[in-house]
């Protein structure tokens, strides 16, 4: 059971990972095609700056999170957590993982809001649909409220965390 809720979790974070690599090489693209279009016929507006700060920059951020989870490149006191006994290890583990799962409670409360009314930012040239990028905050969380149930639950996972903690140093 604990093997295959890793696996799900390492799936689910590996596909939150791509989306994020893909949403950035599409930001790329969006700014140096609205820079180009600038250039070349200053009439056209792609939104570029409410695309970027509404969609593209809530994925870049927030998509990767639980990817970086069992790395250890998450900002922690490493003099604090290394002394640490086990058990207070996976309670602050389990603390978190209840912490992830209530913004995840939050925010999809939030998406659900926002889509039932069909949120739009106002731009130059009209309205803007944003509330589709509104569920890109839920499925970050709850993908890292999933890993640090893991590291409560598998051994394996806290032992890896653990391990990859101390090569990190």
């Amino acid at each position: 059971m604990g093997v295959i809720l890793q696996r799900l979790v390492n799936g689910l974070s590996n596909l939150l990972l791509v989306g994020s690599g893909i949403l950035l090489f599409l930001m790329m693209l969006h700014i140096c095609l609205g820079a180009a279009f600038n250039l070349v016929l200053p009439t056209v507006n792609l939104n570029t700056l409410t695309v970027v700060a509404a969609w593209y920059m809530i994925g870049v951020t927030f998509l990767p999170m639980a990817n970086t989870q069992p790395l250890s490149v998450n900002i922690a006191a490493g003099f604090l957590s290394d002394a640490f006994r086990k058990t207070v290890r996976y309670v602050v583990a389990l603390l978190s993982a209840i912490a992830f799962g209530f913004i995840a409670y939050l925010t999809f409360e939030e998406a659900m809001s926002q889509t039932q009314i069909g949120e739009m930012w106002e731009t130059s040239t009209g309205f803007f649909p944003v509330w589709p990028a509104r569920w890109l905050l839920p499925c970050a969380f709850i993908a890292m409220s999933l890993r640090e149930i893991c590291k409560v639950f598998v051994p394996e996972a806290m032992e890896q965390a653990d391990a990859s903690s101390a090569g990190s140093d």
